[in-house]
């Protein structure tokens, strides 16, 4: 027989993974502002934004966590195994709450999927700028070498 949670299990996990999703937003804007300084060669500003980014990382990361506890503290109540996916959770909860629940769950994994995405861009940028730095200054000294 599958345990249905009530309203007093589900809101907490709705209100953690809106405040995963809300600070992860806020991380993927900072990667967009971090992009286009890369683009426009604002190298300084770069430096900053990645001190951004870390603040940010750091609060995403304790978001997710707070998030994650919520999940294990409902799959300890229901007694189910350890690491179900929260969209392997959804008969466990009352019918009117499953849509939520497998939205936000959704958006959380598209929105992870979206900060590894740009940030692995940033980075592939970062170092093809620096690439063309080294570059540019070794033809330079050659150039003034002759």
């Amino acid at each position: 027989m599958k345990v249905i949670f009530e309203e007093d299990d589900w809101e907490p996990l709705v209100e953690t993974h809106r405040c995963e999703l809300q600070e992860s937003g806020a991380l993927y804007k900072i990667l967009n502002n971090q992009r286009n300084c890369l683009l426009s060669r604002e190298l300084e500003r770069v430096k900053e934004i990645e001190v951004c980014i870390d603040e940010q990382t750091l609060k995403t990361t304790l978001a997710r966590k707070k998030r994650d506890e919520s999940v294990d503290e409902l799959i300890a109540k229901a007694g189910i195994a350890h690491n179900t996916p929260l969209l392997k959770m959804l008969p466990y909860f009352p019918e009117f709450s499953r849509p939520l629940l497998e939205a936000l769950a959704i958006e959380s994994h598209q929105m992870i999927i979206k900060i590894r995405w740009r940030a692995r861009q940033n980075r592939l940028l970062q170092e093809s700028l620096a690439s063309r730095s080294t570059k540019r200054a070794t033809s330079i000294q050659k150039r003034d070498a002759s």
